[in-house]
């Protein structure tokens, strides 16, 4: 599974740069075919073997560590969930505080949620130009 995730980010990366770098010089269709080959990489579960990969340089025994020191939470295992009719109000005993991983996820969010709007208004945009032409 990682090494996907690896293989598709260094594929994904590489057609943004070939796209930068060639922008003006090859036609649409070849740049949008590029998104095929990203396309046919994260709907293809498996890796074909090869001399030339990215896997040769990247070590992947420090990311499988990591992502097995990961809590496993199974049907047994206690999870605290705090009660919705308790409002924690903040004050000097109690401060509230946020975690690191709390204002990661909710600049992700919010940053998912931009580019998802900026699409949306791009595509009516386009959609609206294609419509009266």
């Amino acid at each position: 599974m990682i090494e996907i995730v690896i293989t598709s980010s260094v594929l994904i990366l590489l057609v943004l740069f070939l796209r930068f770098v060639l922008r003006g010089k090859i036609s649409r269709r070849i740049t949008y075919a590029l998104w095929l080959i990203v396309a046919a990489r994260l709907v293809i579960p498996f890796s074909f073997p090869s001399p030339i990969s990215v896997m040769n340089v990247v070590d992947t025994t420090v990311l499988e560590q990591t992502v097995t020191q990961a809590p496993i939470y199974t049907p047994e295992t206690p999870i605290n969930v705090p009660n919705d009719d308790v409002v924690l109000v903040p004050t000097p005993d109690n401060p509230v505080t946020f975690s690191f991983y709390d204002v990661l996820f909710t600049v992700w969010a919010s940053g998912a949620m931009l580019v998802g709007l900026w699409f949306l208004a791009i595509n009516l945009s386009l959609y609206h130009k294609l419509k009266k032409t």
